[in-house]
């Protein structure tokens, strides 16, 4: 599970570093968009098959995080490959469904946030 973590959070650090470059000129938002389905979905399901793989014990109190960790990768694999309309210009494409993306956000952001609960310690305890 600590390798998946590690996994998204080097996923999530390389899509902010192409944001950013996106947003400077260095890379067209074109680019980038196409990036985000063949590269980082891609990324995001593999993390979530290596997330299926794992099995705990009954009663294991690492479950909810486990249930949290596959739950955030298949939402940042549907994410990453959703669909994107483009403007004029290099302006930042817009979601084909902006709905679902914000649903997406809003549960990515709970999820997260019982994540980084259980690891400051103030989540479930771990076992070696």
């Amino acid at each position: 599970m600590e390798k998946a973590l590690r996994d998204v959070d080097l996923n999530m650090g390389r899509i902010a570093l192409e944001e950013r470059a996106a947003q400077a000129g260095r890379i067209s938002q074109k680019l980038r968009d196409e990036r985000r389905r063949l590269v980082y979905a891609p990324a995001f399901r593999q993390i979530g098959a290596e997330l299926a793989a794992i099995r705990l014990q009954q009663g294991d109190a690492r479950g909810p995080l486990l249930r949290d960790l596959r739950r955030m990768a298949a939402l940042l694999a549907e994410l990453s490959a959703m669909e994107s309309a483009f403007s004029v210009g290099n302006a930042r494409p817009a979601p084909v469904d902006p709905a679902r993306q914000a649903e997406i956000i809003e549960e990515l952001r709970q999820v997260q946030k019982r994540i980084l609960a259980w690891r400051d310690g103030s989540g479930p305890k771990r076992e070696n």
